[in-house]
């Protein structure tokens, strides 16, 4: 699972200060999280989490549908919202997508 995801800035916050953190929910599973910065806009940070629930790949495996949540859980040690983004400007993204899901 790949996600192109950024936390959501205070106006009157520092870029260089802020963090997230973000976990991923796949059928209600936590599949872990990440701490995510600012990213440069030059550059764009793409998260990845790999699954290896036996359950959940079963389930892929199947043909069964998939839920899939991106949450900054009130447990988090920093609770910035997210945002599921689009590419930057400029940016040649060779056709991915922002949100991929790849089953292997």
């Amino acid at each position: 699972m790949r996600a192109h995801i950024q936390p959501v800035l205070p106006v009157d916050a520092k870029p260089d200060w802020i963090r997230t953190r973000v976990t991923l929910f796949v059928n209600g599973k936590d599949c872990g999280s990440r701490l995510i910065p600012v990213e440069d806009p030059r550059a764009p940070l793409i998260q990845e989490w790999k699954i290896d629930s036996l359950s959940l790949r079963l389930a892929a495996a199947r043909g069964l549908p998939l839920t899939i949540r991106f949450a900054v859980t009130p447990e988090s040690d920093w609770l910035y919202g997210v945002n599921i983004s689009n590419w930057p400007e400029g940016y040649v993204s060779h056709d991915a997508s922002p949100v991929e899901v790849a089953i292997r």
